[in-house]
């Protein structure tokens, strides 16, 4: 979008049309100044907006990843999936640490933070298709919690965390 056009679509809200000429100025700089950063690395925007990730996650995730001992083979799910790789305990590892999309992982079991491989190991027994029982008792069935909050628990963590955190 050209500095031009993004004038135009500033102009049509509400905050924008509230603004002074001078903070206007800023803002449009500061857009004009973020494209033009963008623009030299078009590939960033590109897998943005396949992953919904803002550019500079990308980036840093990117960075994270070509740093992990990771071959092209073990990307495919039959590797990919297995809890003694590591793999995906590397990957989860570098989404919490990198993207702040995804904090909310980190409380994924029963309400108290949970390691990356615990939750990378809930992913992996998901994917193969383990129900949701057998899942409660293996991470979310603990000594004192009622087996109903643990499933919920577990509910929770998968359709309303997994689920919507890692693309």
């Amino acid at each position: 979008m050209g500095y031009e056009r993004s004038e135009l679509v500033l102009g049509q809200t509400y905050g924008y049309e509230q603004m002074g000429q001078e903070k206007r100025v800023a803002v449009l700089r500061a857009v004009r100044d973020y494209a033009e950063n963008l623009d030299g690395k078009r590939h960033l925007s590109a897998l943005s907006g396949m992953t919904g990730f803002a550019p500079e996650t990308v980036e840093r995730v990117m960075g994270a990843v070509s740093d992990m001992p990771i071959k092209q083979s073990d990307w495919k799910a039959e590797n990919l999936f297995l809890p003694a790789s590591g793999k995906l305990s590397g990957l989860v590892g570098i989404m919490l640490d990198n993207i702040p999309e995804v904090k909310n992982l980190s409380d994924v079991g029963a309400g108290s933070p949970v390691l990356q491989n615990v939750i990378s190991d809930i992913i992996a027994d998901w994917v193969s298709g383990k129900g949701i029982e057998e899942m409660v008792r293996s991470y979310f069935e603990k000594e004192g919690v009622v087996y109903r909050d643990a499933v919920t628990a577990c509910v929770n963590a998968i359709y309303g965390k997994i689920i919507n955190s890692v693309p």
